[in-house]
């Protein structure tokens, strides 16, 4: 699976840092993010994905809290 990756992103990856990347979302309303971080622990190595996706109108406000939509 990861033998595509970029091998920057692949070594930040192997290091320990969290890796963010925005990706296509359901609907054109909203934006959907990724966030990709290794996990280390008795099971073994391996990486942990983690996405959200939030409404537009909240994520090109203030600034303020962003209620995810899903």
């Amino acid at each position: 699976m990861t033998a595509s990756w970029p091998t920057a992103s692949l070594t930040a990856l192997r290091r320990g840092q969290l890796l963010v990347a925005e990706v296509p979302a359901s609907t054109p309303g909203h934006r959907a993010w990724i966030a990709v971080y290794p996990r280390v622990g008795a099971s073994g190595t391996g990486f942990n994905l983690v996405h959200r996706e939030f409404d537009r109108t909240y994520s090109t406000t203030t600034g303020a809290s962003v209620p995810p939509t899903g």
